[in-house]
């Protein structure tokens, strides 16, 4: 990321945050789950670096800040800062479709169903 800000990528609820604040998982509108993992091995800072905006079972938008990374404190502590967004339970036959191979700003389409 370019900046620490973190933002829901679709409308729906959030399911759950992770106790170390790297990965919330989220349900849309739809039914699709995702998960939005902050960085590669930022489990292991124990949620240092972290703040979320968000709590369980809270109705959010597509755009709406959902967490803060402190770039400046985790980029020298992991192999990387990448936001990875996991889907869980497309169906058969159900494709994602990037709409973005760069980086993107807050309320930016970066995938459909």
């Amino acid at each position: 990321p370019s900046s620490g800000t973190v933002y829901a990528p679709m409308n729906g609820t959030i399911a759950s945050i992770f106790p170390t604040k790297h990965a919330i998982t989220m349900t849309s509108t739809s039914g699709h789950e995702i998960m939005i993992h902050m960085g590669i091995d930022t489990v292991n800072l124990g949620g240092e670096g972290f703040t979320v905006h968000v709590q369980e079972g809270q109705a959010i938008t597509a755009g709406s800040p959902i967490a803060e990374m402190d770039l400046k404190s985790i980029t020298p502590q992991v192999p990387s800062t990448d936001v990875i967004v996991v889907f869980f339970n497309l169906k058969e036959n159900e494709s994602v479709i990037t709409t973005s191979a760069h980086a993107v700003g807050g309320k930016d389409v970066i995938f459909t169903f």
